[in-house]
Protein backbone atom coordinates (compact mmCIF):
# COMPACT_ATOMS: atom_id res chain seq x y z
CA UNK A 1 0.00 0.00 0.00
CA UNK A 2 1.56 3.64 -0.88
CA UNK A 3 2.70 5.56 2.01
CA UNK A 4 1.33 9.25 1.71
CA UNK A 5 1.92 12.13 3.01
CA UNK A 6 -1.51 14.56 3.30
CA UNK A 7 -1.84 17.82 4.26
CA UNK A 8 -5.55 19.20 4.92
CA UNK A 9 -6.24 22.68 3.09
CA UNK A 10 -8.64 25.02 5.41
CA UNK A 11 -10.41 27.10 1.91
CA UNK A 12 -11.75 30.36 1.65
CA UNK A 13 -14.29 29.91 -1.30
CA UNK A 14 -14.20 25.76 -2.20
CA UNK A 15 -15.76 26.29 -5.69
CA UNK A 16 -13.87 29.78 -7.08
CA UNK A 17 -11.86 26.89 -9.30
CA UNK A 18 -14.81 26.25 -11.79
CA UNK A 19 -14.98 30.12 -11.87
CA UNK A 20 -11.75 30.61 -13.66
CA UNK A 21 -10.90 29.21 -16.70
CA UNK A 22 -8.02 26.65 -16.39
CA UNK A 23 -4.52 28.25 -16.33
CA UNK A 24 -1.79 26.35 -16.19
CA UNK A 25 1.52 26.22 -14.48
CA UNK A 26 4.40 28.52 -16.29
CA UNK A 27 7.41 26.74 -15.02
CA UNK A 28 9.64 24.96 -17.48
CA UNK A 29 12.54 22.56 -16.89
CA UNK A 30 15.52 22.80 -19.11
CA UNK A 31 17.66 19.74 -20.42
CA UNK A 32 19.93 21.41 -18.26
CA UNK A 33 17.94 21.27 -14.75
CA UNK A 34 16.89 17.97 -15.91
CA UNK A 35 20.54 16.52 -16.49
CA UNK A 36 21.16 18.03 -12.64
CA UNK A 37 17.97 16.47 -11.03
CA UNK A 38 18.87 13.30 -12.76
CA UNK A 39 22.17 12.80 -11.04
CA UNK A 40 20.23 12.76 -7.52
CA UNK A 41 18.05 9.60 -8.58
CA UNK A 42 20.19 6.60 -6.41
CA UNK A 43 20.65 9.28 -3.49
CA UNK A 44 16.66 10.21 -3.16
CA UNK A 45 16.02 6.06 -3.88
CA UNK A 46 18.55 5.63 -0.71
CA UNK A 47 16.84 8.20 1.00
CA UNK A 48 13.27 6.85 0.36
CA UNK A 49 14.38 3.80 2.05
CA UNK A 50 15.30 5.49 5.35
CA UNK A 51 12.65 7.81 4.86
CA UNK A 52 11.40 7.48 8.45
CA UNK A 53 14.43 8.76 10.33
CA UNK A 54 14.49 11.97 11.96
CA UNK A 55 16.51 14.79 10.69
CA UNK A 56 17.42 18.17 11.22
CA UNK A 57 14.89 20.66 9.80
CA UNK A 58 16.25 23.35 7.19
CA UNK A 59 14.85 26.90 7.63
CA UNK A 60 14.02 28.45 4.38
CA UNK A 61 13.31 32.61 4.80
CA UNK A 62 10.67 33.70 1.70
CA UNK A 63 10.15 37.50 1.22
CA UNK A 64 7.17 38.35 -0.26
CA UNK A 65 6.40 41.17 -2.79
CA UNK A 66 3.19 42.38 -3.92
CA UNK A 67 3.00 44.73 -7.53
CA UNK A 68 -0.11 45.57 -9.08
CA UNK A 69 -3.57 47.15 -7.93
CA UNK A 70 -4.82 44.62 -6.01
CA UNK A 71 -3.51 44.78 -2.62
CA UNK A 72 -2.85 41.03 -0.25
CA UNK A 73 -3.29 41.54 3.01
CA UNK A 74 -0.15 40.05 5.67
CA UNK A 75 -2.83 37.41 6.89
CA UNK A 76 -3.37 36.15 3.82
CA UNK A 77 0.27 35.80 3.15
CA UNK A 78 1.21 34.48 6.74
CA UNK A 79 -1.69 31.89 5.79
CA UNK A 80 -0.10 30.45 2.76
CA UNK A 81 3.71 30.31 4.79
CA UNK A 82 1.23 27.92 7.11
CA UNK A 83 0.50 25.67 4.43
CA UNK A 84 4.10 25.20 3.21
CA UNK A 85 5.31 24.40 6.94
CA UNK A 86 2.08 22.19 6.75
CA UNK A 87 3.32 20.35 3.35
CA UNK A 88 7.12 20.51 3.77
CA UNK A 89 7.80 20.04 7.56
CA UNK A 90 7.43 15.93 5.91
CA UNK A 91 10.58 17.42 4.33
CA UNK A 92 11.90 18.69 7.21
CA UNK A 93 11.71 22.26 5.78
CA UNK A 94 10.20 24.99 7.73
CA UNK A 95 9.41 28.41 5.91
CA UNK A 96 10.13 31.43 7.70
CA UNK A 97 8.59 34.80 6.19
CA UNK A 98 11.70 37.32 5.67
CA UNK A 99 10.57 41.07 7.33
CA UNK A 100 7.66 42.57 6.21
CA UNK A 101 5.97 42.29 3.02
CA UNK A 102 7.40 44.41 0.07
CA UNK A 103 4.25 47.02 -1.01
CA UNK A 104 5.52 47.54 -4.52
CA UNK A 105 3.74 51.02 -5.92
CA UNK A 106 4.52 51.24 -9.40
CA UNK A 107 2.12 51.73 -12.39
CA UNK A 108 3.83 49.90 -14.72
CA UNK A 109 3.33 46.29 -13.19
CA UNK A 110 -0.27 46.72 -12.73
CA UNK A 111 -0.80 44.94 -16.38
CA UNK A 112 2.28 41.80 -15.62
CA UNK A 113 3.58 40.13 -18.25
CA UNK A 114 6.17 38.04 -18.29
CA UNK A 115 8.90 40.28 -20.27
CA UNK A 116 8.54 42.65 -17.13
CA UNK A 117 10.14 40.50 -14.94
CA UNK A 118 13.65 41.38 -14.65
CA UNK A 119 12.72 45.33 -14.12
CA UNK A 120 10.04 44.13 -10.99
CA UNK A 121 12.65 41.72 -9.71
CA UNK A 122 16.10 43.19 -9.53
CA UNK A 123 14.70 46.26 -8.21
CA UNK A 124 13.24 44.42 -5.57
CA UNK A 125 14.34 40.66 -5.01
CA UNK A 126 16.81 40.04 -1.68
CA UNK A 127 19.74 37.91 -2.19
CA UNK A 128 19.64 33.77 -0.79
CA UNK A 129 15.86 33.83 0.12
CA UNK A 130 12.78 32.86 -1.79
CA UNK A 131 11.66 36.00 -3.66
CA UNK A 132 7.86 35.50 -4.11
CA UNK A 133 6.47 38.25 -6.36
CA UNK A 134 2.44 38.23 -6.49
CA UNK A 135 1.31 39.77 -9.52
CA UNK A 136 -2.41 41.11 -10.49
CA UNK A 137 -2.82 38.56 -13.07
CA UNK A 138 -0.15 36.38 -15.68
CA UNK A 139 -1.79 35.79 -18.97
CA UNK A 140 -2.54 31.75 -19.33
CA UNK A 141 -0.66 30.77 -15.93
CA UNK A 142 -1.10 30.35 -12.42
CA UNK A 143 2.37 31.13 -11.13
CA UNK A 144 6.08 29.98 -12.88
CA UNK A 145 9.60 29.49 -11.04
CA UNK A 146 12.71 28.09 -11.56
CA UNK A 147 15.30 25.65 -10.94
CA UNK A 148 18.86 26.63 -9.21
CA UNK A 149 21.31 27.29 -11.14
CA UNK A 150 20.70 31.28 -12.76
CA UNK A 151 20.26 34.33 -11.87
CA UNK A 152 16.48 34.02 -11.58
CA UNK A 153 16.17 31.05 -9.38
CA UNK A 154 15.06 32.27 -6.20
CA UNK A 155 12.28 33.65 -8.06
CA UNK A 156 8.39 32.52 -7.71
CA UNK A 157 5.77 34.72 -9.15
CA UNK A 158 2.12 33.96 -8.41
CA UNK A 159 -1.14 35.27 -9.96
CA UNK A 160 -3.34 36.91 -7.15
CA UNK A 161 -6.15 35.40 -9.03
CA UNK A 162 -5.02 32.00 -7.37
CA UNK A 163 -4.17 32.45 -3.96
CA UNK A 164 -7.41 32.05 -2.77
CA UNK A 165 -6.94 27.92 -3.83
CA UNK A 166 -3.78 27.80 -1.37
CA UNK A 167 -2.56 24.99 -3.15
CA UNK A 168 -0.55 27.51 -6.39
CA UNK A 169 1.99 28.71 -4.51
CA UNK A 170 3.15 25.13 -2.87
CA UNK A 171 2.81 24.11 -5.92
CA UNK A 172 5.54 26.22 -7.25
CA UNK A 173 7.60 25.91 -4.08
CA UNK A 174 7.62 22.12 -5.49
CA UNK A 175 8.89 22.97 -8.50
CA UNK A 176 11.70 25.17 -6.86
CA UNK A 177 12.67 22.45 -5.20
CA UNK A 178 12.89 20.12 -7.88
CA UNK A 179 9.24 18.43 -8.34
CA UNK A 180 8.11 17.43 -11.58
CA UNK A 181 4.48 17.05 -12.64
CA UNK A 182 2.90 14.52 -11.84
CA UNK A 183 2.61 13.38 -15.52
CA UNK A 184 6.09 14.20 -16.63
CA UNK A 185 8.30 17.33 -16.92
CA UNK A 186 6.88 19.22 -19.83
CA UNK A 187 3.69 20.67 -19.17
CA UNK A 188 1.36 19.91 -22.33
CA UNK A 189 2.74 16.83 -23.54
CA UNK A 190 1.12 13.46 -22.91
CA UNK A 191 2.76 11.61 -20.32
CA UNK A 192 5.54 8.95 -21.48
CA UNK A 193 4.87 6.58 -17.61
CA UNK A 194 3.85 3.19 -17.91
CA UNK A 195 0.94 2.25 -15.44
CA UNK A 196 2.90 -0.98 -14.36
CA UNK A 197 5.16 -0.09 -11.23
CA UNK A 198 7.77 -2.89 -11.88
CA UNK A 199 8.10 -2.24 -15.82
CA UNK A 200 11.73 -2.75 -16.47
CA UNK A 201 11.58 -2.16 -20.66
CA UNK A 202 15.37 -2.11 -20.77
CA UNK A 203 16.41 -4.68 -17.96
CA UNK A 204 18.78 -2.76 -16.44
CA UNK A 205 17.48 -4.14 -13.03
CA UNK A 206 15.76 -0.43 -12.14
CA UNK A 207 12.51 0.14 -12.84
CA UNK A 208 11.03 2.73 -15.66
CA UNK A 209 8.87 4.61 -13.13
CA UNK A 210 12.43 6.06 -11.44
CA UNK A 211 13.26 7.21 -15.00
CA UNK A 212 9.72 8.69 -16.91
CA UNK A 213 6.89 10.64 -15.75
CA UNK A 214 7.80 12.58 -12.89
CA UNK A 215 10.55 9.60 -11.51
CA UNK A 216 8.67 8.72 -8.55
CA UNK A 217 7.18 5.68 -8.62
CA UNK A 218 5.07 6.08 -5.70
CA UNK A 219 3.07 8.87 -7.64
CA UNK A 220 0.89 6.27 -10.14
CA UNK A 221 0.87 7.46 -13.66
CA UNK A 222 -0.98 10.64 -14.97
CA UNK A 223 -1.90 10.70 -18.27
CA UNK A 224 -1.40 14.47 -17.77
CA UNK A 225 -5.30 16.15 -15.99
CA UNK A 226 -5.07 19.38 -17.83
CA UNK A 227 -6.37 17.15 -21.32
CA UNK A 228 -8.18 14.44 -19.07
CA UNK A 229 -9.66 16.69 -16.35
CA UNK A 230 -12.92 14.18 -16.95
CA UNK A 231 -11.26 12.14 -13.79
CA UNK A 232 -11.16 14.88 -11.41
CA UNK A 233 -14.55 15.37 -9.68
CA UNK A 234 -15.58 18.48 -7.57
CA UNK A 235 -15.56 16.50 -4.27
CA UNK A 236 -11.76 15.76 -5.31
CA UNK A 237 -12.55 12.42 -5.54
CA UNK A 238 -11.30 10.79 -8.90
CA UNK A 239 -14.21 9.51 -11.65
CA UNK A 240 -13.16 5.93 -12.64
CA UNK A 241 -15.20 6.56 -16.03
CA UNK A 242 -12.60 7.80 -18.19
CA UNK A 243 -11.09 4.58 -20.05
CA UNK A 244 -7.56 5.93 -21.17
CA UNK A 245 -5.13 3.44 -21.08
CA UNK A 246 -1.04 3.44 -21.61
CA UNK A 247 0.54 1.65 -24.61
CA UNK A 248 -0.08 -1.98 -22.77
CA UNK A 249 -3.53 -1.56 -22.41
CA UNK A 250 -3.33 -0.92 -18.61
CA UNK A 251 -5.72 1.77 -17.60
CA UNK A 252 -4.61 5.17 -15.77
CA UNK A 253 -5.63 5.37 -11.96
CA UNK A 254 -4.02 8.91 -11.43
CA UNK A 255 -3.40 10.75 -7.68
CA UNK A 256 -5.97 13.41 -8.49
CA UNK A 257 -5.12 14.69 -5.09
CA UNK A 258 -1.72 15.19 -5.86
CA UNK A 259 -0.32 18.74 -5.09
CA UNK A 260 1.75 18.45 -8.25
CA UNK A 261 -1.11 17.64 -10.74
CA UNK A 262 -3.13 19.46 -13.32
CA UNK A 263 -6.06 18.94 -11.33
CA UNK A 264 -8.26 21.53 -12.39
CA UNK A 265 -10.31 21.74 -8.81
CA UNK A 266 -6.87 23.50 -7.12
CA UNK A 267 -8.55 23.12 -3.73
CA UNK A 268 -7.94 19.50 -4.17
CA UNK A 269 -4.56 19.05 -4.55
CA UNK A 270 -3.71 18.19 -0.89
CA UNK A 271 -1.20 15.13 -1.20
CA UNK A 272 2.62 14.47 -1.09
CA UNK A 273 4.16 11.14 -1.45
CA UNK A 274 7.17 9.71 0.01
CA UNK A 275 9.37 10.18 -2.61
CA UNK A 276 8.44 13.35 -3.96
CA UNK A 277 9.28 14.28 0.01
CA UNK A 278 12.75 12.80 -0.09
CA UNK A 279 13.44 14.41 -3.34
CA UNK A 280 12.45 17.94 -1.66
CA UNK A 281 15.08 17.21 0.96
CA UNK A 282 17.67 15.96 -1.47
CA UNK A 283 17.27 19.28 -3.68
CA UNK A 284 16.81 21.75 -0.60
CA UNK A 285 20.29 20.36 0.79
CA UNK A 286 22.09 19.84 -2.54
CA UNK A 287 20.78 22.42 -5.12
CA UNK A 288 19.22 25.13 -2.23
CA UNK A 289 22.20 25.14 0.20
CA UNK A 290 22.43 28.90 -0.05
CA UNK A 291 18.82 29.94 1.05
CA UNK A 292 19.22 31.57 4.38
CA UNK A 293 18.01 34.42 6.42
CA UNK A 294 20.20 37.48 5.54
CA UNK A 295 23.40 38.17 7.96
CA UNK A 296 21.80 42.18 8.10
CA UNK A 297 19.05 40.62 9.70
CA UNK A 298 20.06 42.18 13.33
CA UNK A 299 18.26 40.11 16.38
CA UNK A 300 17.13 42.52 19.10
CA UNK A 301 15.91 39.82 21.54
CA UNK A 302 18.31 39.02 24.40
CA UNK A 303 21.89 37.05 24.16
CA UNK A 304 21.39 33.55 25.44
CA UNK A 305 24.33 30.76 25.82
CA UNK A 306 24.05 27.48 27.58
CA UNK A 307 25.72 24.01 27.75
CA UNK A 308 24.79 20.72 27.45
CA UNK A 309 27.00 17.91 28.65
CA UNK A 310 26.01 13.98 28.55
CA UNK A 311 28.66 12.21 30.43
CA UNK A 312 28.64 7.75 31.05
CA UNK A 313 28.35 6.63 34.49
CA UNK A 314 32.07 6.02 34.13
CA UNK A 315 32.64 9.68 33.12
CA UNK A 316 33.74 9.06 30.04
CA UNK A 317 32.32 11.35 27.46
CA UNK A 318 29.66 11.43 25.05
CA UNK A 319 30.80 13.33 21.97
CA UNK A 320 28.10 14.49 19.26
CA UNK A 321 27.54 15.66 16.14
CA UNK A 322 24.54 18.17 14.36
CA UNK A 323 22.30 16.96 11.41
CA UNK A 324 21.66 21.26 10.90
CA UNK A 325 19.98 21.33 14.49
CA UNK A 326 19.77 17.67 15.07
CA UNK A 327 22.79 15.84 17.68
CA UNK A 328 23.56 12.69 16.85
CA UNK A 329 26.16 10.71 19.58
CA UNK A 330 29.20 9.40 17.56
CA UNK A 331 29.20 6.31 19.15
CA UNK A 332 26.50 3.43 18.84
CA UNK A 333 25.78 2.40 22.39
CA UNK A 334 24.40 -0.92 23.77
CA UNK A 335 21.73 -2.35 25.88
CA UNK A 336 23.11 -2.16 29.46
CA UNK A 337 24.67 1.14 29.25
CA UNK A 338 24.42 3.92 32.09
CA UNK A 339 24.51 7.79 31.41
CA UNK A 340 23.06 10.95 32.83
CA UNK A 341 23.49 14.66 31.80
CA UNK A 342 23.83 18.17 32.82
CA UNK A 343 22.06 21.91 31.29
CA UNK A 344 23.52 25.06 32.28
CA UNK A 345 22.27 28.59 32.07
CA UNK A 346 25.10 30.81 31.48
CA UNK A 347 23.32 33.62 29.83
CA UNK A 348 22.97 37.20 31.80
CA UNK A 349 19.19 36.53 32.51
CA UNK A 350 17.16 33.36 33.62
CA UNK A 351 15.86 30.85 31.23
CA UNK A 352 12.84 28.72 31.94
CA UNK A 353 13.87 25.10 30.67
CA UNK A 354 11.80 22.18 29.84
CA UNK A 355 13.33 18.68 29.12
CA UNK A 356 11.03 16.35 27.25
CA UNK A 357 11.84 12.57 26.08
CA UNK A 358 11.09 10.34 23.29
CA UNK A 359 11.81 6.61 23.86
CA UNK A 360 11.59 3.73 21.65
CA UNK A 361 8.05 2.69 23.30
CA UNK A 362 6.57 5.34 21.17
CA UNK A 363 5.94 7.60 24.48
CA UNK A 364 6.52 11.21 25.14
CA UNK A 365 7.74 12.06 28.70
CA UNK A 366 8.67 14.94 30.58
CA UNK A 367 11.88 14.60 32.46
CA UNK A 368 11.67 18.51 33.70
CA UNK A 369 10.12 19.95 35.45
CA UNK A 370 7.94 17.94 36.77
CA UNK A 371 5.97 19.33 39.61
CA UNK A 372 5.12 16.78 41.81
CA UNK A 373 9.15 16.68 42.97
CA UNK A 374 8.34 20.63 43.37
CA UNK A 375 10.87 21.23 40.34
CA UNK A 376 10.20 24.55 38.63
CA UNK A 377 11.28 25.17 35.09
CA UNK A 378 13.16 28.49 36.34
CA UNK A 379 16.83 27.80 35.78
CA UNK A 380 19.14 31.19 37.28
CA UNK A 381 22.36 32.53 35.37
CA UNK A 382 24.81 30.24 35.67
CA UNK A 383 23.37 27.64 37.15
CA UNK A 384 23.00 24.32 36.42
CA UNK A 385 20.61 21.25 36.30
CA UNK A 386 22.16 17.80 36.46
CA UNK A 387 19.72 14.99 36.20
CA UNK A 388 19.41 13.41 39.45
CA UNK A 389 19.52 10.20 38.57
CA UNK A 390 21.12 7.96 36.11
CA UNK A 391 19.95 6.61 32.77
CA UNK A 392 20.06 2.88 31.85
CA UNK A 393 19.64 1.33 28.39
CA UNK A 394 16.83 -1.34 29.04
CA UNK A 395 13.52 -2.16 27.25
CA UNK A 396 13.82 -2.05 22.84
CA UNK A 397 16.78 -0.93 21.10
CA UNK A 398 16.18 1.27 18.92
CA UNK A 399 16.40 5.29 18.49
CA UNK A 400 15.81 7.79 21.43
CA UNK A 401 15.31 11.29 22.03
CA UNK A 402 16.05 14.15 24.37
CA UNK A 403 15.02 17.65 24.19
CA UNK A 404 15.93 20.59 25.73
CA UNK A 405 13.59 23.56 25.43
CA UNK A 406 14.97 27.19 26.61
CA UNK A 407 12.87 30.15 26.75
CA UNK A 408 11.61 33.30 27.89
CA UNK A 409 8.07 32.58 28.53
CA UNK A 410 6.94 29.72 30.97
CA UNK A 411 5.20 26.74 28.78
CA UNK A 412 2.35 24.74 29.67
CA UNK A 413 4.95 21.77 29.32
CA UNK A 414 2.13 19.20 30.24
CA UNK A 415 0.38 20.25 27.16
CA UNK A 416 2.93 20.53 24.93
CA UNK A 417 4.34 16.92 25.98
CA UNK A 418 0.62 15.69 24.87
CA UNK A 419 0.54 17.67 21.97
CA UNK A 420 3.56 16.20 20.72
CA UNK A 421 2.57 12.79 21.80
CA UNK A 422 -0.88 13.19 19.20
CA UNK A 423 1.35 14.80 16.41
CA UNK A 424 2.53 12.83 13.67
CA UNK A 425 5.90 12.08 12.18
CA UNK A 426 9.01 11.81 13.32
CA UNK A 427 10.59 13.67 16.40
CA UNK A 428 11.82 16.99 14.82
CA UNK A 429 8.36 17.13 12.55
CA UNK A 430 6.33 16.53 15.27
CA UNK A 431 8.10 19.43 17.04
CA UNK A 432 8.25 22.09 14.55
CA UNK A 433 4.49 20.95 13.92
CA UNK A 434 3.26 21.57 17.08
CA UNK A 435 5.30 24.84 18.24
CA UNK A 436 4.69 27.80 16.02
CA UNK A 437 1.54 26.58 14.01
CA UNK A 438 -0.57 25.57 17.57
CA UNK A 439 -2.17 29.01 19.08
CA UNK A 440 -2.28 27.46 22.65
CA UNK A 441 1.52 28.41 23.02
CA UNK A 442 1.80 31.06 20.29
CA UNK A 443 5.44 30.59 20.25
CA UNK A 444 8.09 29.66 17.48
CA UNK A 445 11.35 27.71 17.26
CA UNK A 446 14.13 30.41 17.00
CA UNK A 447 15.54 30.10 13.51
CA UNK A 448 18.48 27.82 12.84
CA UNK A 449 20.63 30.22 11.20
CA UNK A 450 20.49 32.49 14.38
CA UNK A 451 21.85 29.94 16.38
CA UNK A 452 25.28 28.97 17.19
CA UNK A 453 25.34 25.36 17.68
CA UNK A 454 28.93 23.98 18.54
CA UNK A 455 29.37 19.83 18.41
CA UNK A 456 31.92 18.04 20.27
CA UNK A 457 32.39 16.20 23.97
CA UNK A 458 29.93 19.08 24.78
CA UNK A 459 27.03 20.94 23.32
CA UNK A 460 27.30 24.70 23.44
CA UNK A 461 24.82 27.13 21.81
CA UNK A 462 24.40 30.47 22.24
CA UNK A 463 21.77 32.99 20.19
CA UNK A 464 19.57 36.09 20.54
CA UNK A 465 16.05 34.89 22.10
CA UNK A 466 12.91 37.32 21.42
CA UNK A 467 10.03 36.67 24.29
CA UNK A 468 8.31 34.55 21.43
CA UNK A 469 10.84 32.03 20.60
CA UNK A 470 11.83 29.08 21.97
CA UNK A 471 15.55 27.74 21.63
CA UNK A 472 15.41 23.52 20.74
CA UNK A 473 18.55 21.82 21.59
CA UNK A 474 17.40 18.10 20.00
CA UNK A 475 19.77 14.57 20.95
CA UNK A 476 19.33 11.35 19.04
CA UNK A 477 20.99 8.35 20.42
CA UNK A 478 21.04 5.08 18.53
CA UNK A 479 21.48 2.14 20.73
CA UNK A 480 21.47 -2.08 20.02
CA UNK A 481 21.21 -5.01 22.18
Amino acid sequence: MKKIIQFTLALLCSLCFSLLAFAQCGTQFTPQDIEKLNKYRDSISSLVRDWKRTRGVRDVPIKFHVAGENSVSLWLIDEQVKILNHIYINANLRFIRYDEPNYINDDRFNDYQIYMEDDLALTHEIPNVINVFYVDDIPGYAGYTYMAGNYRSNRVFISKKYMENKSTLAHEVGHFFGLYHTHGKTNDAPTDEYVSRIRDADNDNKKDCLTTGDDCCDTPADPNLKTHKGYCNSNCTINNSPSRVDPNGDYYKPMVRNLMSYNPYKNCRDTLTVEQLMRVSMIAKNERASLKIPDEDLRTGKKVAGRVVFTMTNQDPMPVTKDINLYRFDKLYKWGDSFTFSATNNSDISLNMYIINWGTSGTMNLLYPVKRYGEEADIKTDATYSFPQNFKLTGKPGKDYVCFLFSRKKLNEVKLTQYLQDAEGNFTQRLYSVIGENSVFDLKLLPFDEVDYREGNTINFSGFLEEDEILPVMVEMEWQQ
